[in-house]
């Protein structure tokens, strides 16, 4: 195997944390696989990886590998593509998005951008921890909420309205609030990633801030939404999770007139100012995709 193949299957292997799982993504047996590592690490006179019966581990030089054949490998894919017909997109995109909103806004994106760029593979990865995107190799993230300070690059996609919401089942000793001030004797569902112990509401130029707090808490909004639909709590729940709910009666809203703050939606990229034609169409796409949802209007 040349250089660039070996530079290719180590970053494969090292993404799967297994030579066997690396291997297979090239069509390449264990056997072949394994040969291939020891190649690259004898030529490059040091190891890059520690090795166990199930699993391997990057060595503090592979760690530094690992960034540096990312680099050359999209160095490589920029400069084919850049003798490709402008239309064409080949090469993989490693994208990043939080678990509820990845499944209902995210996936169903990507589905329709590979589907009409056949020469693309996207590998999505769901997760509601914030990943980094540079150590763990990813081209594009997309998060919710208030973005810390840092040197990645940014671009806001929309806004995520939310509402507050009961099932019809739902039963308390409190009479159903008409205040945002009644909020707060009744059991609410907290989402521990956005909320904090005080709600704010605002209503034209007037804001409220109201304590709640609740017995069952989550850092995943299907499963509050879940619990919502069980009647265990009030909601404060995202429209595009809850938007059909509350078209079927199956969730109702309270206090209408009091709007919880919307979530920014970004995109953040690396900071490097290179960015392959691949992820712009991508993010493009998905911006595109947000924007014309129509769980993202206020007016839901």
């Amino acid at each position: 195997m040349d250089r660039l193949a070996l530079m290719e299957l180590f970053v494969r292997v090292a993404e799967s944390g297994s030579i066997t799982a690396g291997g297979r993504d090239l069509g390449l047996s264990q056997a072949r696989a394994s040969r291939g590592v020891k190649q690259l690490e004898s030529a490059l006179q040091t190891t890059l990886l520690h090795r166990t019966t199930r699993q391997v581990a990057l060595t503090p030089e592979g760690e530094r590998f690992l960034v540096a054949a990312r680099v050359a490998l999209e160095a490589v894919d920029a400069a084919n593509a850049s003798v490709r017909e402008p239309s064409e997109l080949h090469g993989r995109i490693r994208l990043s998005a939080p678990v509820g909103y990845g499944q209902r806004i995210v996936a169903p994106a990507v589905d329709a951008f590979t589907e009409a760029h056949a020469g693309l593979q996207v590998d999505l990865h769901l997760s509601d921890r914030f990943v980094d995107l540079v150590s763990e190799g990813f081209d594009l993230a997309i998060r919710l909420g208030e973005l810390p300070s840092s040197s990645l690059r940014s671009r806001r996609l929309g806004m995520a309205f939310r509402a507050i919401v009961v099932a019809p089942s739902y039963s308390s000793a409190r009479p159903i609030p008409r205040s945002p001030e009644d909020l707060a004797d009744h059991e609410f569902l907290v989402f521990t990633r956005l909320q904090s112990a005080k709600l704010q509401l605002w209503q034209e130029d007037r804001v409220r801030a109201i304590e709640v707090s609740g017995r069952l808490a989550a850092d995943h909004l299907p499963t509050l939404r879940d619990w919502c639909l069980r009647g265990r709590g009030v909601g404060l729940l995202p429209l595009w999770l809850i938007r059909e709910d509350v078209r079927r009666g199956r969730l109702v809203r309270l206090l209408p007139s009091w709007h919880p703050p919307p979530l920014p939606i970004w995109a953040l990229l690396p900071p490097s100012a290179f960015r392959p034609a691949r992820v712009q169409a991508l993010l493009d796409h998905i911006a595109d995709w947000v924007a014309s949802h129509p769980t993202v209007s206020p007016s839901d």
